[in-house]
């Protein structure tokens, strides 16, 4: 598990651009998956119009029919720091960043071929928080969720979850019911996501375990082999998140880095530019582990 708050606490490092250096993006192999942890979309109301103009034509009809502004905003901006940070790993300019989209909706990298990079990404956020998820070879999934306490957790339960997993749900006591539900719910979007398949999917298909005392895991599925395809991890993300990340395959090493808007007062240099010669953001690299799997430095580290 990520503990999100012990990492704030511990060491970090600011990352410069120096530290994502074309040496260390060519690095990134498929035994690695890199996290994003975005606490806030809400950006400078100056940036929002740029941000806007990076989107293709399909993502802005999508961001066009949002009602309110502050969904569509988050929209935008989650979609334009996808970029920002594909650019990282393909050495090009975020607006050389293409997307194509599998039958059942999932982005891919296009002309992937040609980049000989084979990445993998997803992403999820709710309210302002977002999470960023890069692989290469290994096909991955990430859900983040708030915590609403005015839910009908039982009602939703029932309606989407196996029979298993709603009898494990009523088993605990009535103060960890909250937290289990959404261990389910963040579990079982990830794993489907991470396949690509869409509803296709009934989320009553297959079982993942969610008592907080449980371990994350893949329970049962219709083919057995799918329990040894894929790793379950659960992001301790602090507050009223929760979050999953699935991943194809065990990764043995993750690398973690918090991405917040820069203070326009403030000058130097910012590892993101998601306007050309405009200094947006800071990146933090953040130390800790997953599932015993450590977290490590950044190969590059500031000097």
């Amino acid at each position: 598990m990520i503990d999100f708050a012990a990492c704030s606490r511990g060491r970090t490092s600011d990352v410069k651009d120096s530290a994502l250096t074309v040496g260390e993006r060519s690095e990134f192999t498929p035994d690695e998956v890199d996290l994003w942890l975005v606490p806030s979309l809400d950006c400078p109301a100056g940036l929002q119009g740029a941000l806007g103009q990076t989107l293709s034509g399909d993502e802005s009809d999508r961001a066009a029919r949002f009602h309110f502004a502050q969904d569509r905003n988050r929209f935008i901006a989650a979609r334009s720091i996808l970029r920002e940070i594909l650019s990282f790993y393909l050495n090009c300019c975020p607006a050389e960043v293409c997307f194509a989209y599998q039958p059942n909706g999932k982005p891919h990298l296009r002309f992937q071929p040609l980049l000989n990079k084979d990445l993998r990404f997803n992403l999820s956020h709710s309210g302002e928080v977002a999470m960023y998820a890069i692989s290469r070879g290994r096909e991955i999934g990430v859900d983040v969720e708030l915590s609403r306490l005015n839910i009908s957790w039982a009602e939703l339960a029932g309606s989407f979850f196996a029979t298993g997993e709603v009898a494990a749900l009523h088993r605990l006591s009535a103060k960890d019911r909250m937290r289990g539900f959404f261990n389910c719910w963040t579990r079982k979007e990830a794993y489907v996501k991470a396949r690509g398949e869409g509803l296709s999917i009934p989320l009553d298909a297959f079982e993942v375990s969610l008592a907080p005392t449980d371990p994350p895991a893949l329970c049962r599925v219709s083919d057995p082999k799918e329990l040894e395809r894929w790793s379950l991890w659960d992001l301790g993300l602090t507050g009223d998140l929760a979050g999953a990340l699935v991943v194809e395959g065990k990764p043995s090493r993750f690398r973690l880095f918090s991405w917040s808007w820069a203070d326009s007062s403030q000058s130097g240099t910012a590892a993101v530019r998601l306007c050309p010669g405009v200094n947006n953001c800071h990146v933090r690299h953040l130390f800790g582990a997953i599932g015993g799997v450590p977290i490590t430095a950044p190969l590059h580290t500031p000097g």
